[in-house]
Formats: C-alpha cells, structure tokens, sequence
C-alpha cells in the first residue's frame, strides 16, 4: 500500500471521521421528522431546521437536498482552505506529492456523502416496506469529480515545486508513492518558498471596481456567468486572508468566458483587465 504524506493521512483520518459524523448525526436525524418531536437538523446556514409530524416529500424533500448541497460547498472549500496552510509547512517536494494524494481522498468524501445522500433519499421516500428506485437530485456544484482536480491543480501551479526541486521531488514520489521504505532527503537550492506575493484584499476589491463598470455591456447569458464569478471574488475580498487558488481560479474561469465572446469589445477589455490581474498570481 502506498504511503501517505502526513498531510494526506491527516486528511484522510479526518473525513473518515467526518464521514461516520455526518451519517450517525445528520442522514440518521432525518428517519425521525415524522416523529411527535421536533426534531432539529442543522442547516449549514446558520439555522436549525426543526420538523416534526412531517412527511418526506416536495418542500423538505428539495430542503433536504439544498441543505446537504450547501454542506458540500462549505466542507469542501474549508478542505482546500486547510490545504493551503498545511502545505506551506512542509518542503516544496512533500507539497508536490501531497496535492497529487489528497485528490482521491478528497473525491472518496464526496462520492460517499453523494452515495449516502441518495440512498437516504430513497428510504424516506419508502414505507418501510417498499422502497423506490434510488434517484440522485443533487448538481453538486463544486464537489464534482473535475471541479476537485482543478481546485487541486491551482494549489500545485501556486504551492508547487519549481524546477531546481524536480530531482528531489521524482525520487520522493518513487519512494514513497509506490511504498518503498526509503528515506530520501529532500533539499532546496533556495531557502525562500519561490511563492509569489500574490494579490491582496485592497487590489482585489479595486480590480472588482473596474470590472463592475464594465460587465453591464455584456450579452445577458455572459453577464450571468460573469456576475457569478464577481460574487465569488466579492466574498473572498473581504476576508482577512485571501484564498490565492480561489482567486486565481476564478479569475481563470472569467478569462475563459470572455474570451469567448469573440468580436465583444466589452468582453476583450475585461479580458485585458483579467491578464493584469493573473500577472500578480
């Protein structure tokens, strides 16, 4: 069995845990909503949803599915969040093997809460006796198997090894992903993390500023990808430590679409501004 790096062992220690959690704590409260209660259940907003005499179907069916969606978005950014802090205590060849480990760990959790989301589904909507075909509601945004990669993609381009480390770094995966017990001494030309400064809330926030003066000439269905984006960067400008991946994700994401709109004078000047801003990242 290949041998984890201790920042993909805590990890994987940590969502099994959170895993048996969830399903002893939040999917089980849910067999008791027709109960003479109330019972409560959180919401991951802040709320406490409260039933009792109720039975699992249309409004606290698409409850039930909103709230476990929501809770995936929030776990799943807090998992990437953590990432980017454990990452920069270890050396550049351990971050490297990390982030290529953690992917799988990471879909594992989502697959199974996905998994355990739908089979619940499918008991509540049973009478105990019989049980409907199992149907999966969720669109899981953010917590899909290609979304997880190029989260993890982004922490390598910012938090990866650079070329002086590629030596060290290939004998560290020979070793240690494909299990051979060997130590290996993983050393950098360069004492400093070769990680750029990046971009800081004040730059974020002016950069959303000029993007706002320019987005209301764009084609509606653009303006509506766009303005999804803008609320993402707006969320994360105000927080006391950015989220360099965050960013430079969904800045990529922008670029993306505006360059898809060919011949769109607005769209290129947004562009324009976008490749600025990636020059920072």
């Amino acid at each position: 069995m290949a041998q984890l790096t201790p920042i993909a062992e805590r990890l994987q220690l940590a969502l099994d845990t959170e895993l048996r959690r969830m399903q002893n704590e939040w999917f089980f409260k849910w067999h008791f909503i027709g109960s003479d209660g109330p019972i409560e259940i959180d919401a991951f907003d802040g709320r406490t949803l409260r039933y009792s005499f109720v039975e699992f179907g249309g409004t606290t069916q698409l409850v039930y599915w909103e709230t476990i969606e929501r809770y995936m978005r929030q776990k799943l950014a807090a998992i990437f969040d953590g990432l980017e802090e454990e990452l920069l205590r270890y050396p550049i060849g351990v971050r490297k093997v990390s982030i290529v480990q953690v992917v799988p760990v990471i879909r594992s959790f989502a697959d199974a809460i996905r998994r355990e989301t739908v089979e619940k589904d499918r008991i509540l909507r049973g009478n105990g006796m019989e049980f409907p075909k199992p149907y999966d509601r969720g669109k899981w945004v953010g917590a899909r198997a290609g979304e997880i990669e190029r989260r993890a993609a982004m922490l390598d381009e910012i938090y990866g090894m650079p070329v002086a480390e590629e030596a060290n770094a290939a004998m560290y995966v020979v070793n240690h992903i494909h299990g051979v017990n060997a130590r290996v001494n993983i050393r950098s030309t360069d004492s400093s993390t070769n990680i750029s400064a990046g971009v800081s809330g004040e730059q974020l926030a002016a950069f959303l500023v000029q993007l706002s003066t320019h987005k209301a000439g764009l084609p509606v269905p653009l303006l509506e990808a766009v303005t999804r984006l803008v609320m993402e960067l707006e969320d994360e400008s105000t927080k006391p430590a950015i989220s360099q991946s965050k960013v430079k994700a969904a800045l990529i994401s922008l670029k993306t679409i505006t360059e898809g709109a060919a011949g769109n004078l607005v769209a290129s000047g947004i562009t324009g501004l976008i490749v600025s801003m990636l020059a920072n990242l």
